[in-house]
């Protein structure tokens, strides 16, 4: 979304599920943090940034490759900014916000929904990654799934209460009429939960 944004040309390159780790390692692309038995953890998304071919970039992780792209290839005009002005600290806890108190929510009804779009060889690897979100969904069985849906949709209707403190109803955004990098992590997310 970042790099349709910014207008930045890209390639998508799709990795299936069980070839995530070993292609971020022939790319030299790091790992994201570790598991708890010490093995590094590899995940995507990534971003390899070859404009000097001397000295490639390689980030993961969603909020790293946003700062790294907003730094690198400024907009020229500011209100375009992902972290307009003053905002970085703000929407650093709009991030987490969003991420504890709305997403927890999210998690168990979107897994269900992102399952159905792995491949047949990947499903069952990524149910068991995301086991605890799995068994949670699979207890959300008529009445529970909607009261969880319930749950969810109060978590965004806060957000969006945020939103509507800037009192201008034709400015959707956090930062008013302009997107932000929290408007596209939000963007983002909603886009996984309503798969399912």
């Amino acid at each position: 979304m970042a790099l349709n944004y910014k207008k930045l040309p890209y390639t998508t390159v799709w990795v299936d599920g069980p070839e995530i780790a070993q292609t971020c390692i022939a790319e030299g692309i790091p790992n994201l943090d570790f598991f708890a038995d010490g093995t590094p953890h590899y995940t995507l998304p990534a971003l390899i940034d070859a404009t000097n071919p001397d000295a490639p970039v390689k980030l993961v992780d969603s909020k790293k490759i946003v700062d790294y792209l907003e730094e690198t290839y400024p907009e020229a005009d500011p209100k375009r900014a992902l972290y307009p002005p003053g905002t970085k600290a703000f929407q650093a806890l709009a991030y987490y916000f969003f991420r504890e108190s709305v997403m927890i929510h999210l998690r168990p009804l979107s897994v269900v929904g992102a399952a159905a779009l792995q491949t047949d060889r990947t499903r069952a690897a990524y149910l068991v990654r995301h086991r605890e979100s799995h068994e949670k969904a699979q207890k959300l069985e008529g009445s529970g799934k909607e009261k969880a849906w319930e749950t969810a949709k109060s978590a965004l209707d806060l957000m969006n209460s945020f939103i509507a403190e800037n009192g201008v109803p034709q400015a959707p955004y956090f930062a008013g009429e302009n997107i932000t990098f929290t408007d596209l992590s939000i963007a983002s997310t909603r886009s996984v939960a309503a798969l399912v």
